[in-house]
């Protein structure tokens, strides 16, 4: 039976806990082990991983916390908040950046 992992993520700001060193530990100690395709004792092989999520959302709840907000491994701006290599191979850096003002978009349905 494969596994799948919904959402996984660690917020940036917002609480005790939450704050870019322990988002960059988190996911330095998530990705290789991704990588790596030993899957758990349990359940040997790949497991498949959902990153949650990719830039901070402004439009969210704060009901359960100030930290809803700042889930993503970008700010608003598309800046990266912390180097990373999503390959799981250790080869962090700063792997994209986006535009110095990102302009929303809003959604029409067609």
């Amino acid at each position: 039976m494969p596994i799948i992992v919904g959402e996984v993520g660690w917020p940036t700001d917002g609480d005790k806990n939450a704050n870019v060193n322990m988002a960059y530990r988190f996911y330095n100690g998530l990705l290789p082990r991704i990588a790596s395709n030993k899957g758990t004792p349990l359940r040997p092989g790949s497991i498949e991983v959902y990153l949650f999520g990719l830039i901070d959302e402004d439009a969210k709840s704060i009901a359960p916390g100030n930290f809803e907000r700042l889930w993503g491994i970008f700010r608003y701006d598309w800046q990266p908040k912390f180097a990373m290599d999503i390959s799981g191979r250790g080869q962090n850096s700063f792997f994209c950046t986006g535009p110095k003002r990102a302009v929303p978009r809003e959604v029409v349905p067609v």
